[in-house]
């Protein structure tokens, strides 16, 4: 039937209009759930593809449509449309209330499809699958309850396959019994670094160096990759005159910028779905996406001996789950700047960012 229209074009549409309706042919149609609203589009997880989708909506944004929480489930025809993806104009959702393990599995399959393809954004052509490590697999299967309640058979093939799978599965557990840990040592008024071997808190000391010390002597060597650190209390941040006054350092901040170097991820991943940056505006609030990991992020501005610094917290999503966490930025000519970003009981990167021209 498209064939023939776009031969007679009774329409009589122009060449350029033709092409756009000659596209539809790569249309996706089908159920799809609707997992999360990104700022530039909403995210479609196709559960028989394996794959999900940026769509962009065509007027009214996709949250008044659908005034649902995702996930959502729903009927609808994607369509490309000026190198996007959007849809028909006709969206049918269905009003199911998905329970927390429900919710969980699908966010959790929908994160690994990102891991896989990305979040796809044109239909113009198969895109190319990503070649992920054992080591990102399994750290990925144990992220959270939801990602470790659908895969566990995963894991379990993993987790002893090597010496290094082995490490890294007790360190994620570590990981997550951490978080139970830290909040019964603030409760008794502990402080310093601390230790943990899956559940068990083998070691404390008031610095790195000395846990450092602690678990040469505790823990077998052939187990100190086991271990997760996690600190308890304020510890003195780098390079800050905490007796320093605010100055007027918000221009060196304001604006775009693109973050060219991250100690925890390569390029391929940081760049893999925008190009990685940090917008801040004049009030100490903005945006930041990195990867799979994106949120609003509001701060305050200091000025030191070495430099002016931002300190910030966040809160947005890792893939397709909540998350927050908080870090920092220093800058000393308003052109470069250092920080880090840490992720609440999870991961941790150092970077680099370079102001954006206007």
């Amino acid at each position: 039937m498209l064939d023939a229209f776009l031969s007679e074009n009774p329409a009589r549409l122009s060449p350029e209009e033709l092409r756009v309706v000659e596209g539809w042919k790569n249309h996706r149609k089908g159920e799809f759930y609707l997992v999360e609203h990104r700022r530039a589009h909403s995210l479609f997880y196709d559960p028989k593809a394996g794959r999900v989708f940026g769509v962009v909506a065509l007027k009214d944004p996709f949250e008044e449509l659908v005034p649902l929480d995702p996930p959502v489930l729903l009927r609808a025809l994607l369509l490309p449309f000026d190198g996007r993806i959007t849809y028909d104009g006709i969206l049918n959702y269905f009003p199911i209330h998905f329970g927390g393990g429900m919710r969980g599995s699908f966010r959790a399959e929908a994160g690994n499809a990102v891991r896989k393809w990305g979040v796809i954004t044109s239909l113009d052509g198969e895109p190319e699958e990503r070649k992920l490590s054992d080591e990102e697999n399994l750290a990925f299967y144990l992220k959270s309850a939801a990602n470790r309640e659908r895969y566990w058979k995963e894991i379990e093939r993993l987790r002893n396959r090597s010496p290094e799978l082995k490490a890294l599965f007790h360190r994620e557990r570590g990981k997550h019994h951490a978080r139970g840990l830290k909040a019964k040592l603030e409760a008794a008024g502990a402080r310093g670094v601390f230790a943990v071997v899956d559940d068990v808190v083998v070691a404390g000391a008031p610095d790195e160096n000395g846990l450092e010390k602690a678990l040469h002597a505790i823990v077998p060597e052939e187990r100190q990759e086991w271990v997760y650190q996690f600190t308890v209390g304020e510890r003195k941040k780098m390079s800050r005159n905490l007796q320093s006054k605010k100055t007027e350092i918000k221009k060196r901040f304001e604006g775009k910028w693109n973050i060219v170097e991250m100690s925890n991820w390569d390029e391929d991943y940081f760049n893999m779905e925008v190009r990685a940056y940090i917008r801040i505006e004049k009030g100490g609030t903005g945006e930041f996406q990195f990867g799979l990991v994106s949120g609003a992020l509001s701060g305050d501005f200091e000025n030191t001996q070495n430099g002016a610094i931002f300190d910030f917290t966040w809160d947005g999503r890792d893939e397709c789950d909540l998350a927050n966490g908080d870090g920092w930025m220093e800058t000393q000519d308003g052109k470069t700047a250092e920080g880090e970003f840490r992720i609440h009981q999870g991961d941790r990167s150092r970077f680099v960012a370079k102001k954006a021209k206007r």
